[in-house]
């Protein structure tokens, strides 16, 4: 198989697995699986294809999603030894992924240190590829695990840091996942109005690029707002907004969540029946994906709805499954105010470390300014005094042109004198001249003289 054939074999594999017409998921391994055995197939395209799998096992399949992580850590560590600069570059975008979606992986399940040690491990090798996107989306992800520790500020912090890259590349995705987080955050820092409007400013976003994933969430977030200040007709009307896409989307998970909100909205307003249907669905889904959370979050509201209806036994026993999920979580929650103090250290860390760099930064910036100054100083007085320079000498030029003019014009009288009286002294010579031949022609010679007055002696 040539190499442009190997390329679009593997488009058209990423394009089946990314619009979900390879399925169930073990075509897609099949057909990678044929790919990266292909004689001569490129390092790169093999690194990109684990990923792919990562991001496809991800939802239904995290411990297989974790296993193609490390799988495309290993890989790239074998093969970057011997690879080229521009090859490098594409594994190391790989490898940082892989460690973006392990650490996703690790918060999932609860190994909180393990998360942050494998985003830690994105960003330090993001930086050294300037992967700029990279980096902006590992600080999200540290984000999302502070807001889940209840460290707000620190989650915020790391969210407008996130915020400033996205919007400084122009990515329209990462600004609208952004903005729906820092939203999360104002919500629970009891700002409903800086939350709704980032919330509604998310969903115009995700509305632009048709992320109907996306578009639930925002819709589910802004329910909640509505939820909490008690327009609970307008919670309802976003409510089943949400839930219609993610029954279209088939968002198993997020349906749970979209079910259960109506009933709790029932619940609220004291329609106890309707409170009923809608949990009840909620429920028998929870059962179905089996998540401990989900199923806890479930349990308690199926507990309050059946009390209510004076259902006492069916009441205890959904309490007491809440109870046995709850339990099951209280050492994932002991374990996350364990690792909570040591995040507040790495944190405060991280920060003293950017502090210093930067005021290093700002010491070196601002010895470059002083430099500036005194070279733009030292340049614009030499400037000025070639400018005095320059008039000066232009005036001298000016003088000497002046005076030059004078003495050209002087010369010019004194040679048209001189041929005045050239002219003048010529004629008094040809006056002279011309006189003295007529004074030769009037006066007779001595030798005609003598002639004659020897000629009259002798005829005396």
């Amino acid at each position: 198989m040539s190499h442009i054939k190997k390329y679009f074999f593997f488009l058209n594999i990423v394009y089946l697995i990314n619009t979900g017409k390879v399925f169930p998921q073990q075509k897609a391994i099949d057909s990678i699986g044929i790919l990266i055995n292909q004689p001569g197939i490129k390092d790169t395209i093999v690194a990109k294809s684990y990923i792919e799998l990562t991001e496809l096992f991800y939802d239904e399949n995290p411990d297989t999603s974790a296993y193609f992580c490390e799988k495309t850590i290993s890989f790239v560590d074998q093969k970057i030894i011997n690879a080229g600069k521009r090859e490098k570059i594409v594994l190391l975008y790989c490898k940082s992924d892989a460690y973006n979606n392990l650490g996703v992986f690790y918060f999932e399940i609860g190994q909180i240190k393990k998360g942050l040690e494998a985003y830690h491990k994105a960003i330090k090798i993001q930086e050294q590829n300037g992967d700029t996107n990279g980096a902006s989306n590992s600080l999200l992800n540290l984000g999302v695990i502070y807001y889940n520790q209840g460290q707000l500020n620190e989650a915020l912090t790391l969210y407008l840091k996130c915020l400033k890259i996205k919007e400084s590349l122009k990515d329209t995705s990462g600004i609208a996942k952004t903005i729906l987080n820092i939203g999360s955050v104002y919500q629970y820092q009891g700002k409903p109005e800086e939350a709704l409007r980032s919330y509604e400013r998310s969903l115009q976003l995700h509305e632009l690029l048709k992320d109907k994933k996306k578009i639930a969430v925002s819709l589910s977030n802004i329910r909640s707002i509505y939820v909490n200040i008690g327009q609970f007709e307008k919670a309802k009307e976003y409510a089943f907004k949400t839930l219609s896409i993610r029954k279209e989307i088939k968002d198993k998970k997020g349906a749970v969540i979209s079910y259960g909100s109506i009933g709790d909205i029932f619940l609220k307003e004291k329609r106890f029946a309707e409170a009923k249907c809608y949990v009840d669905s909620s429920l028998r889904l929870a059962n179905e994906i089996g998540q401990p959370q989900l199923l806890r979050d479930v349990e308690v509201l199926k507990s309050k709805i059946e009390a209510n209806l004076n259902n006492f036994k069916e009441a205890l026993e959904h309490y007491k499954l809440y109870i046995s999920y709850r339990d099951s979580l209280i050492n994932e929650e002991n374990t996350k105010k364990i690792v909570q103090t040591q995040m507040q250290y790495d944190f405060d860390k991280k920060e003293n470390e950017t502090k210093a760099e930067q005021d290093k930064k700002d010491v070196i910036a601002d010895e470059e300014k002083q430099k500036q100054k005194i070279i733009i100083a030292s340049v614009s007085a030499g400037l000025f005094l070639v400018l005095i320079l320059a008039i000066v000498i232009f005036r001298s030029l000016r003088q000497n042109q002046k005076k030059n003019k004078i003495i050209t014009e002087q010369k010019l009288i004194v040679e048209k004198q001189k041929e005045l009286v050239e002219e003048k002294q010529k004629e008094i010579l040809d006056s002279i001249r011309y006189a003295k031949r007529i004074q030769t022609a009037l006066i007779t010679s001595e030798k005609y003289i003598a002639k004659n007055l020897n000629r009259l002696i002798k005829n005396v």
